[in-house]
């Protein structure tokens, strides 16, 4: 597998997903791709704004819903990812 398409494409910026939908493939999907976050749109203001700053201080945030739904049964996986809220 090659680098995530997000950062290979050199835009420095940092990518959060903020959707309706989490299936467990789009989550993944997303954060393969080289994206720094992964949240429900329906989630407090005050929590996105939290996962934007820790996205920011260069952690990967994913909501802690679409977390266990992804890796339920999957084991703890590897790298660093923050569950936010």
């Amino acid at each position: 597998m090659g680098p995530p398409v997000i950062t290979a494409s050199g835009f420095p910026g940092k990518i959060v997903i903020v959707t309706t939908f989490g299936p467990p493939g789009y989550l993944r999907a997303a954060m393969s791709a080289g994206a720094s976050g992964f949240l429900l749109k329906d989630a407090p203001a005050a929590e996105l704004a939290e996962a934007v700053r820790r996205v920011a201080a260069g952690e990967r945030v994913v909501d802690s819903a679409l977390t266990a739904a992804a890796f339920r049964g999957r084991g703890s996986g590897s790298g660093r990812i923050s569950v936010c809220c």
